[in-house]
């Protein structure tokens, strides 16, 4: 003899239904946030010259739970003369123990960027700018800055 799903008792009956009508709910990730962006990198000369003026400035935010979206401009001022061509960079950190970087001539610059990277889930965005200030064309950079593009 076959039952009837009404011969069950009310609780199972409701539960079956409430399954059916009522939505599912599921966890997502916490909402992303946009940071803007200044990082900067200034170089004097022995004289209080300043040789060597870097910028970045735009945003970063997140592109889904594990990548990051960069958008910003770079430009920056080197000071001619230098017998080799001197060059300026973005450094950028999300995921792992490797440093990414986008580098331009200075003579190349300004110059916008828009770019994707990827980040363990949760991580900060690290940037950072640079030129070959240093002896030997050696890069000197200024200070990291981290930014939380996940909202708290």
């Amino acid at each position: 003899m076959k039952r009837s799903l009404f011969n069950r008792r009310p609780a199972a009956v409701l539960t079956a239904l409430a399954a059916l009508v009522l939505p599912v709910v599921a966890a997502g990730p916490a909402e992303a946030v946009t940071r803007d962006v200044h990082v900067s990198y200034i170089y004097e000369d022995s004289l209080g010259d300043v040789t060597y003026d870097i910028r970045f400035n735009g945003t970063v935010k997140s592109n889904g739970p594990t990548g990051y979206i960069i958008d910003g401009d770079f430009d920056g001022y080197c000071a001619p003369g230098a017998l080799t061509t001197q060059y300026a960079t973005l450094a950028y950190h999300g995921a792992g123990d490797a440093w990414g970087y986008k580098t331009r001539s200075c003579d190349e610059l300004p110059e916008h960027f828009h770019f994707t990277g990827t980040r363990k889930r949760g991580a900060k965005i690290e940037l950072q700018v640079g030129a070959t200030s240093g002896i030997a064309n050696t890069y000197g950079y200024g200070t990291k800055m981290s930014y939380d593009i996940d909202a708290n």
